[in-house]
């Protein structure tokens, strides 16, 4: 009987080709013709999928980035002090869930005890400020040529109120009728504004707590189970660039640690720094606009803010006590907030971000500039703080992935 090496041989001609016809017929048999293959078989259907379900996730956080926000903040601390709970763990065999507890219950302590020394302070400063408003609103009308007199606007307030309860009904209306019709309009948005103040504020008190507690749990978790996490998602990359994938990853927790890590510091600092200078310098509400200036100084450049308002209230409060004599005016009221601001931000920048972040982004003032404006456009706040990390991730696939394609491209063409 014949071979089975020679079951495909062709009639009349020599047996050494069977195997060659032989492997021919097997392989036109395994191969699926393309026109019965489904879509999810093409490589290309299969990346713009994810494309698309990538695109769908960051819109659907995008919607809900009030939860998720707190959500990638509590990651974040969990990141940053995951190389304390690592030294403790491998040097101290402190388990992960006792460090992270710990480092938990500091913070909590150390937030209290700050807010139960602040907190007092701060609102001694902002009732100031709301009982100054009155003065400086007179102040400023006074200067632009608009007469505001309070006291007479209080004085018939009282006359009002004598003659409703004198029975002088008639001379009551008419005093409403003269001094107080024009200001409705103004009285009922003053009221609208300061009721929805109110509602904002208890808005932002109860989100705050919230937001509290799922940072505080977010943190213990994935400071808990930070190693799981980074094993469980390494399954997700691609044995066949997995090498280049974990020394891209690599690159980018240098550069985002060290930024991260720096500009919380440098809040700290600048914060405490300006709230002292500011005091030597006579601002009022020196305390809530150092503090203000320290958590805007997260996103670049934010912290103008704070020196404008700090420069505007010590300009305001200057005019306000005096009794318009342009010859006591001291231009120094404006100048001592500027130079102390000036200096605190030559120290930031020539060394405590040396110290504490370095070259961690490695960019240019330009990319900086243009990538806070582009993420601040697009998330506010979170996206000033975000934008850089961001371009800088960015700026490292293109060194990995995008560049040297483009120069292999470049050198075979």
């Amino acid at each position: 009987g014949a071979s089975p090496s020679r079951a495909y041989a062709i009639p009349g001609e020599i047996g050494d080709w069977s195997p060659k016809l032989t492997g021919i017929a097997t392989k036109t048999k395994t191969t699926q013709p393309s026109s019965d293959r489904h879509l999810w078989q093409f490589v290309w259907v299969r990346d713009l999928m994810f494309l698309l379900v990538v695109i769908a996730l960051l819109c659907v956080a995008y919607a809900v980035r009030g939860i998720v926000a707190p959500i990638v903040i509590g990651i974040a601390l969990a990141y940053i002090f995951n190389p304390v709970v690592t030294w403790l763990r491998q040097a101290k065999n402190v388990p992960r869930w006792a460090s992270s507890s710990c480092i938990l219950a500091v913070a909590v302590l150390l937030f209290a005890g700050f807010l139960l020394w602040v907190v007092p302070k701060l609102i001694g400063q902002i009732l100031g400020l709301i009982g100054a408003l009155p003065r400086y609103i007179k102040t400023i009308a006074r200067n632009l040529g608009i007469t505001v007199d309070l006291n007479e606007i209080q004085q018939k307030a009282q006359d009002a109120i004598s003659n409703l309860s004198s029975g002088k009904t008639n001379e009551t209306i008419n005093t409403v009728k003269q001094y107080f019709t024009p200001a409705k309009e103004i009285i009922t948005k003053a009221l609208d504004y300061i009721i929805g103040a109110l509602g904002g504020v208890m808005d932002v008190i109860t989100y705050s707590a919230i937001a509290g507690i799922i940072v505080a749990f977010c943190f213990f978790f994935f400071s808990w189970k930070w190693g799981p996490f980074l094993e469980w998602s390494n399954q997700f990359i691609p044995r066949k660039s997995r090498h280049q994938t974990v020394h891209i990853l690599k690159r980018m927790d240098l550069t985002v640690s060290g930024f991260i890590r720096g500009r919380l510091i440098q809040a700290l600092v600048m914060g405490l720094l300006l709230s002292i200078g500011w005091w030597m310098a006579g601002v009022p509400y020196w305390l809530l606009l150092g503090l203000a200036s320290g958590i805007l100084n997260l996103a670049p450049f934010a912290a103008v803010v704070g020196w404008l308002a700090a420069t505007a209230l010590a300009f305001i409060d200057h005019i306000a006590g005096l009794n318009m004599s342009q010859e006591s005016f001291s231009i120094m009221v404006v100048v001592w907030p500027t130079l102390v601001y000036f200096v605190v931000q030559v120290l930031d920048g020539w060394v405590v971000e040396p110290l504490v972040q370095g070259k961690a982004t490695d960019l240019d003032p330009l990319t900086v500039i243009l990538a806070v404006m582009i993420g601040g456009s697009l998330a506010g706040l979170l996206g000033l703080v975000l934008a850089i990390p961001i371009a800088a991730c960015i700026k490292i696939l293109a060194q990995e992935l995008v560049i040297p394609r483009l120069k292999t491209y470049a050198t075979e063409n």
